[in-house]
């Protein structure tokens, strides 16, 4: 990633934590404590965050913006999700350590919150109960994803 780090101040946390569906059961000062943990990149409108096939240990949470998740199958680019304010993405990756499965491109100009699995473990051992907190909304994600891909292969 190039030099696309943004100062947290310059976000408004509070503004964050009302208008970010992720980041709603957090307290301001959890908040706070998790973006002090990772960093917010920017990415202009049509710019790739990711190439499937790219090594990944990092998920992303779309602060502001919208990204797109492309899966290309010979010529064609399918678009496999739009992402918006409080949506993750990478968090495969992030949990296996495995190559992307897909592309990951903004539609928008676009601030992510990154967080590698390094700062994980720095956030589980600093803030245990935030950490904790995190996964869980973290899990409940992947548990929606799931239940709807569950629902269109029973329904296909």
């Amino acid at each position: 990633m190039k030099n696309k780090e943004k100062s947290m101040s310059q976000l408004d946390r509070s503004l964050l934590q009302k208008q970010n569906k992720f980041f709603q059961s957090f307290e301001e000062k959890e908040v706070k404590v998790i973006l002090d943990q990772g960093v917010i990149n920017r990415y202009k409108e049509g710019e790739v965050i990711f190439w499937e096939r790219d090594p990944g240990d990092t998920m992303f949470i779309v602060l502001t913006g919208q990204v797109e998740i492309l899966l290309k199958e010979g010529e064609i680019e399918e678009v496999l999700a739009i992402l918006g304010p409080g949506d993750i993405f990478g968090e495969g990756s992030f949990a296996t350590k495995a190559p992307r499965t897909a592309k990951a491109m903004a539609t928008k100009d676009t601030y992510v919150y990154v967080i590698s699995a390094n700062h994980l473990e720095k956030l589980m051992e600093k803030y245990p109960k935030i950490a904790a907190k995190m996964l869980l909304e973290l899990l409940k994600t992947v548990c929606f994803r799931l239940h709807i891909t569950n629902k269109r292969l029973s329904t296909g």
